[in-house]
């Protein structure tokens, strides 16, 4: 009935957001690995 819930954790403080989408897109079967980053501006 329910999902089991996965968490992601970060790997540093800047890590979150990554973490974040990570742990949502894993929890509806998207793989997306934390070392993926987003371009720093």
């Amino acid at each position: 009935m329910y999902k089991k819930y996965i968490c992601i954790k970060q790997h540093d403080q800047k890590d979150c957001g990554v973490a974040c989408l990570a742990t949502v897109s894993k929890t509806y079967g998207l793989k997306l690995q934390l070392s993926y980053k987003l371009a720093d501006h």
